[in-house]
């Protein structure tokens, strides 16, 4: 699914986040980046973003949404504190 959104991402699109109270920017710099409303820009590689994929998949359709899920305490293994969430909102975007 990776290859798959980078692919469509000619020029710079932006979506809401999980919650929707904020945006997000995202970028094809032959990997994917994403920029939050505050400036901070995340580099997703493909392994980042396939173990958040995974865990959107195992999520009920109604968690999939919440942010909360994507980071510490109701995701023990989470890899990354601070980025998940803006990847699931990536996926949650290119999946509707």
């Amino acid at each position: 699914m990776y290859q798959e959104i980078l692919g469509t991402i000619v020029e710079p699109i932006t979506i809401h986040t999980l919650g929707g109270q904020s945006t997000i920017t995202i970028y094809n710099q032959d990997f994917m980046v994403i920029v939050n409303a505050s400036g901070n820009s995340y580099h997703v590689d493909e392994a980042l973003f396939n173990t958040v994929y995974q865990r959107y998949q195992q999520l009920p359709t109604e968690d999939r949404v919440r942010a909360g899920q994507y980071t510490h305490p109701l995701w023990e293994d989470c890899p990354n504190l601070i980025s998940p969430p803006y990847i699931a909102a990536v996926i949650n975007h290119f999946t509707i």
